[in-house]
Formats: C-alpha cells, sequence, structure tokens
C-alpha cells in the first residue's frame, strides 16, 4: 500500500519532504482501514536481537503485508466458479484436430 500511495501521489508537490511523507501514511491508513488483511498476524514474538527498529521481526520483509479487498475477492470466486461451468458450446475435438494440422 505504500508502494502504490508514492507512486500515485508522486507528480503532486509538497512544501516539504516531511508533508509528503505525512500525507502518504495518511493515505496507507484510510487504506488500510478498508482493506483487509491476507498476511497472518505473528504467532510468536521474535527476540530483540532479530527485531527491527521498529519492533517488526527480521523474518518478515519489510513493508511485505498483502492486502486484498472484498471486491477482488468476491471476482476471483466468480471467476473460480465460472472455470467449472462446463455449458458453453463447444467444438468437436476432431475439429480442432484438424485445424491443429493445417
Amino acid at each position: 500500500l505504500h508502494a502504490e500511495a508514492v507512486r500515485q501521489t508522486m507528480a503532486l508537490r509538497f512544501a516539504s519532504a516531511n508533508d509528503r511523507d505525512v500525507i502518504t501514511q495518511q493515505i496507507v491508513d484510510a487504506a488500510e482501514r478498508v482493506s483487509l488483511r491476507l498476511t497472518p498476524p505473528e504467532l510468536a514474538k521474535s527476540p530483540s536481537l532479530f527485531r527491527r527498529a521498529d519492533g517488526s521481526s527480521v523474518f518478515r520483509p519489510k513493508a511485505g503485508t498483502v492486502f486484498s479487498s472484498e471486491q477482488v475477492l468476491a471476482a476471483e470466486d466468480r471467476l473460480l466458479g465460472a472455470s467449472n461451468d462446463r455449458s458453453a458450446p463447444t467444438v468437436p475435438l476432431a475439429w480442432i484436430e484438424d485445424a491443429a494440422r493445417t
């Protein structure tokens, strides 16, 4: 989400780099509120030796949380359902074999 927020605001001019960072974080926060987090939470806390300054584990990619939306998941569901539908008109296999030979 952060990378996309940066890309979307790249053409905008801000008074300072700090203003850009603040706006980018606000966009990310808003996007997270309306998104579904697919990355599971950490089940165990890593020792401080294996934690970044922000407290996150070095065993997880930095900013590697995966998000989706209900709309995207619903569309994927429809596609999967349609992939099992065999009711469309078909062409006899012999026609395909003939076409492949020519």
